[in-house]
């Protein structure tokens, strides 16, 4: 997320600030109500971020949310594996 965040910064600190609080916002509704969001692989789940072309990808273990990756949508699903093996 870091990296996202800092291409925002050199081109808009307004849209990073933005994208920051984006990602507030889904972790507060995630903490909400974690399992609204189905299943894309087992036990993997994704939120998309309203207006920003990134989701998250996340997982439930039991009653911990734990984000797995910030992805840009245009990318494959499964194109995160290859930063977090």
């Amino acid at each position: 997320m870091r990296h996202v965040t800092r291409w925002y910064e050199q081109r808009n600190p307004r849209a990073a600030t933005n994208f920051t609080a984006a990602i507030d916002n889904a972790v507060v509704t995630l903490s909400e109500a974690p399992l609204r969001w189905a299943e894309r692989a087992p036990g993997l789940r994704r939120l998309f971020l309203p207006g920003f072309p990134y989701s998250l990808l996340y997982r439930v273990v039991d009653t911990q949310v734990q984000i797995v990756a910030v992805v840009h949508q245009s990318l494959h699903p499964d194109a995160w594996r290859r930063e977090h093996p």
